[in-house]
Order: structure tokens, then sequence, then C-alpha cells
């Protein structure tokens, strides 16, 4: 039974059991730690079963949120696992660090506990919904498809989000050390937890300049997070891609053309290998007669009611003309 899995800091659990409530009179099947299960090791490895069976990944951002190892880890998973992923901001600064690894997803706000519009409800997937009343999803351990990657991460469930993982012993020297060894290596991810450890421990030289480094660090995490969603999203780009040469191949319509390469580029403006977004330019509406398409070559050319315009030789215009 396909399920969404709810992500949130039991600090707002709140919050958390009355969004569950909406999703399951709504039909939709949920899960959602509530408490009832056990600690050790079968308690994460039910989660991380539950995770990986889950239809679409919910996670509540806060501030509790966005330090909690564990929700930052399931996020992590939800991530690597191509979960579709649905944010709803509650509190705090959504631009925070740990929460770049969500810039390219649509976030919704629920300040002040709102529940989500019916937008957001409506753009889950179906999968998830059941007959009837939805109600939560028993997952047990022994459905869980095990490969290398999943054991590694039954093996090393993230450190309780009660207990500070430095204590009174935090060595901010050592810290600074291993943060610039991560930096140097390009482990932007590592960096990152690094500064987050700084800053937590309240203390550091006057020398170490924390706010330099973080917004660095934040850049540089945000453009791997958005190179692994293009990275997710290229298999399609590449089928539509291929499907707008196919037509350009058999002569299809310039205009028909253009509009599609506009209908593409909307979505996936980032990748055009034959730059088509210059040899078919948008049109906003579809050519009346006597108008035509028209080839511009190389050199120099003047069009009515616009400056002259420069074109190089390797490069292809076309432009609407009077037949």
């Amino acid at each position: 039974m396909s399920h969404i899995f709810i992500s949130y800091s039991t600090k707002n659990k709140e919050y958390a059991y009355r969004l569950a409530e909406a999703l399951k009179t709504r039909g939709y099947n949920i899960w959602i730690d509530n408490e009832k299960l056990g600690g050790g090791d079968d308690w994460w490895k039910m989660i991380v079963t539950a995770l990986q069976k889950s239809a679409a990944f919910i996670v509540i951002m806060t501030p509790q949120s966005h330090d909690s190892h564990y929700v930052q880890t399931e996020v992590t998973l939800a991530i690597d696992w191509h979960k579709p992923i649905f944010p709803l901001h509650l509190s705090g600064d959504k631009k925070a660090v740990n929460w770049l690894k969500l810039t390219t997803r649509q976030i919704e706000s629920v300040n002040g506990g709102v529940l989500p519009s019916d937008d957001f409800f409506q753009r889950l997937p179906e999968a998830a919904r059941s007959e009837g009343q939805g109600k939560e999803a028993d997952v047990s351990p022994d459905e869980l498809i095990v490969d290398d990657a999943v054991a590694r991460v039954i093996e090393n469930p993230p450190p309780a989000d009660d207990v500070a993982d430095d204590g009174d012993d935090f060595d901010v020297d050592a810290a600074i050390d291993a943060f610039e060894e991560a930096e140097e290596n390009e482990d932007w991810y590592a960096a990152a937890e690094w500064l987050r450890r700084i800053r937590e421990h309240g203390e550091w030289p006057s020398i170490f300049l924390l706010d330099d480094y973080e917004r660095d660090i934040a850049e540089r995490v945000a453009e791997l997070e958005l190179q692994k969603e293009r990275d997710r999203q290229r298999p399609a780009a590449e089928r539509d891609y291929r499907r707008i040469l196919t037509r350009i191949e058999r002569g299809d319509p310039p205009e028909r053309i253009a509009m599609m390469v506009s209908a593409f580029r909307e979505q996936y403006d980032w990748y055009d290998p034959q730059d088509l977004r210059y040899r078919f330019p948008h049109v906003l509406t579809v050519l009346p007669p006597p108008f035509e398409w028209c080839a511009i070559p190389a050199g120099e050319v003047t069009l009515v009611g616009r400056k002259d315009s420069y074109i190089a030789e390797g490069e292809s215009r076309t432009f609407p003309v009077a037949a």
C-alpha cells in the first residue's frame, strides 16, 4: 500500500498530527512516527522502510527540524531516492543552510500553523490515496528492499536529536581545521555541517569570518542541489529535445517548432545543446496570413521598427515577414 511519509521534529508534533489527520480525511494513506514505535535499530529500520516505500515525502520546515539529525537524514534519503518532495514551511528561515537542498522544490507556507492550501493537497500523488478514508500505513521492516546503500543507512542511524553531539569538549580550532579540510576537498555538505557546529558552539576566533564562509558554502551547496535536480531531470529533457529535433528533421512548420521550443524552455531552460532558442525564437501568436517565416542570412540586417542587427556566420535566425 503506497503512502505519504511525514518528516518532522518531535517539537512540532502537534502540527504534524493535525496535518496527518487532514491528509487522512482526504483519503490519503500516511506514515508518521507517532511515538508508537520503540527505540533501537528496529525503529530506525522501520523509518527507512516506510520512507523507501512511500509515494511522496512531506517535510515540515521549522528551526527544530532544520537542526534535527533525523529529519535532515530523511530529507537526504528522499532526495537520493527521487521521491516527490512537498516541503511545508511552518516557521524559521527557509533559506537556512540545511534547507538549501530544497531550493528547487515548491515550498508552501503554512506560517501560523494553518493547514496547506487545496492546491497543495491536489498536487499529492493519487497513488497514496485509498478508497474512502485514508489511514496510517503499517509497514514491516521485512519488506525493505536492501541494497548496499540502504544497508549503510540502516547500520548508521543519525545521532539522537536531544543529545548534544559535541558537548562541553567542543574544540573550535579542531572544528575550523575540519571545515578547512572539507572546503579544500570540495566536500560542501561536510563544510556546511562544520560551520553549523561552530555557529551552534557560539564562540570562534575573530579572524575566522564565519558569516562570509556561511554565505560562500551556502552558495556551493545550492549549486550542488541545483545540479542534482538537473541530473534528475536530464533524461526527460533529452527525450523531449529529441522529439523536437525529429520534427525539425521531418520539416514541420517553423512556427510550430517555435511554440514547442518555447514550451520546452519553460521547463528545461538550462538544456539547449543545439541552440534551438535562437533558431526558433518564441512567437506570442500564430502568424496570420500574409506573413510567413523567412531565414535571415549572416551579415547586417534592418528590421522595420527595430535597430540594425548583426548576425554572425554560423548563426541562424528566422523572422516573420510579409509574403
